[in-house]
């Protein structure tokens, strides 16, 4: 621990807060030097010691009580403007002068300017209560001893873990409700041009739902833990590690930076984050490349908290029996309306059949691709960046089978939109890696520019369906009429594809039309019209 708390000092709030200010101003001059998991362990143990010597001093340590930290605090992830989540447990409902003494307590640690969200339970009524509530019982879930009565502590440790409090079952869906829940509140999107680093898809609020559910399960607490009892691959654990410490890195800056809490990176807060993690460069370049990075472990932290939570429910929730198979190819069947793989190595040795698995989906409009499936997709795809291997567009099968997909019905949402999610397009347009999570600065744009991108591909191709037919009947009417999509569709794609380049983004774009056989399939007839027609806008 580098910065104590010190139980040698005057134990009054104004002393505390002087304390609290001496960390502060530590923290930021050493920020950019010290590992973000020892500022919150330090912290976090700062916070102990001064809760277990104001536990003695206010006269507590005989009494039937235990001071237990929960939530946030309870995790051991406490940044400079978190919320003080304590349990006061208790034996027995405690008499009105004890509650009065309790009362100075907590108003004591309101005057050293806590957030302080406290509890008076007993265990007969965390039991209640959690039963009756999935916050509160989450909550309990994390608890964490601080100090006082320790027996009664581990009484509520087993009370917790007892499948008739919440089964593993119900626990999950609850978790997964809330996510569905928090999710629609954000769009459902990571690219969020001002996002909240907690609750935003792809925030923290992901990984704890890792943790809730492995937590319920077998106890693990932690990426480390679950790595460990085997729920997730290595890599999945560095790139999980390496996103969290990143999201951590920009919510302890932002702490720094403001006086009340708030998650939300907004526009005249990305500077100064930016600039206190070092991120340096003329203009906007500082910010952009922090907020590039910050998109991807949104995006990195949002796929396999997906994948992982699938993973988990179809392996350990779920009565797995085969009711009917049907075979695709050599590689790819599907099984109770599931795509699974017959050929485990086919993305390695033949990669143009992750394409396959894209069509397949659209042809099969109540299927949806097994979470085996799309972990072994992610880890090959991880594989082919980290060792920089061709892109699929390279190969002349891949270009058929992509430019195949744009004339299935509901190609967009169906193969193209999750192509972006899994990071196949990535994989197949050299250029796609420029734009994942490029911020737009202007007021124009609530997105990042591939976001931006896919939400005009899934409003063109909603132009056909029965409900635009009447909110948008011009729109529906000529785009029915269209008998040839594939170049609409196209120019959508690569529309904003040189975004961020400056002055070269229109010799960018121009050079991109001229070399599109690269890229894709298409008659000369077809070619000739698109280089035409974007020459005509450039």
């Amino acid at each position: 621990m580098f910065f104590p708390y010190d139980t040698q000092a005057e134990m009054t709030p104004s002393a505390v807060k002087i304390q609290k200010e001496n960390l502060k101003q530590f923290e930021l001059t050493h920020f950019t030097e010290l590992d973000v998991d020892r500022l919150i362990a330090n912290r976090t143990v700062f916070y102990d010691h001064l809760l277990q010597h104001l536990w003695r001093h206010f006269g507590f340590k005989a009494l039937p009580l235990s001071l237990v930290a929960v939530g946030g605090y309870g995790r051991e992830e406490m940044f400079p403007l978190s919320d003080l989540d304590i349990l006061i447990l208790a034996e027995q409902p405690i008499s009105p002068d004890l509650q009065d003494n309790i009362a100075q307590f907590v108003q004591f640690l309101w005057d050293c300017n806590f957030n302080v969200g406290h509890s008076i339970r007993t265990l007969a009524e965390c039991e209640t209560e959690g039963k009756a509530d999935i916050t509160i019982a989450t909550n309990l879930l994390e608890a964490r001893y601080l100090c006082g009565h320790h027996a009664l502590f581990e009484q509520l440790v087993q009370l917790v873990r007892q499948e008739d409090f919440w089964s593993k079952i119900d626990f999950c869906q609850a978790k997964i409700q809330e996510k569905i829940a928090r999710y629609q509140r954000y769009n459902n999107t990571s690219y969020n041009l001002e996002p909240d680093i907690k609750y935003s898809p792809g925030g923290l609020r992901d990984l704890h739902l890792l943790y809730w559910i492995a937590l319920r399960h077998n106890g693990a607490k932690n990426l480390q833990e679950i790595l460990q009892a085997g729920f997730i691959y290595p890599a999945e654990h560095a790139l999980l590690l390496k996103s969290q410490q990143f999201l951590f890195k920009v919510r302890y800056a932002l702490h720094l930076i403001l006086k009340r809490y708030d998650n939300r990176l907004l526009f005249d807060r990305q500077l100064k984050v930016s600039e206190l993690l070092g991120f340096q460069g003329e203009g906007n370049l500082g910010v952009e490349t922090m907020m590039k990075r910050f998109f991807r472990a949104l995006h990195s932290i949002s796929l396999l908290s997906e994948l992982l939570v699938k993973h988990y429910q179809e392996h350990f929730l779920i009565d797995y029996e085969i009711i009917h198979e049907q075979v695709l190819d050599e590689n790819f069947s599907l099984i109770n309306q599931a795509i699974c793989l017959r050929n485990h190595q086919c993305f390695e040795q033949q990669p143009d059949s992750i394409l396959d698995l894209f069509y397949y989906l659209t042809q099969y409009p109540d299927a949806e691709i097994h979470s085996s499936v799309l972990r072994e997709l992610h880890l090959t795809l991880e594989y082919r960046q980290e060792h920089q291997l061709s892109y699929l567009c390279e190969s002349p099968s891949a270009r058929e089978k992509f430019i195949r997909l744009f004339n299935q019905p509901l190609a967009i949402k169906r193969a193209f939109f999750l192509m972006h999610q899994y990071g196949v397009l990535t994989a197949y347009l050299p250029q796609w890696r420029n734009i994942v999570g490029l911020m737009q600065f202007d007021l124009f744009h609530c997105y990042t520019v591939d976001e931006h991108i896919f939400r005009v591909m899934l409003k063109l191709e909603s132009f056909l369906s029965e409900e635009s037919a009447k909110a948008h009947p011009i729109c529906y009417q000529i785009f029915s009429q269209i008998p040839d999509r594939i170049l609409l569709y196209i120019a959508a794609l690569f529309h904003d594809i040189a975004k961020g380049r400056g002055a070269l983004m229109k010799y960018l774009v121009l050079l991109m039309c001229a070399s599109l056989p690269c890229y894709t399939v298409l008659t000369n007839e077809k070619l000739k019209l698109w280089r035409g027609w974007w020459s005509s806008i450039y």
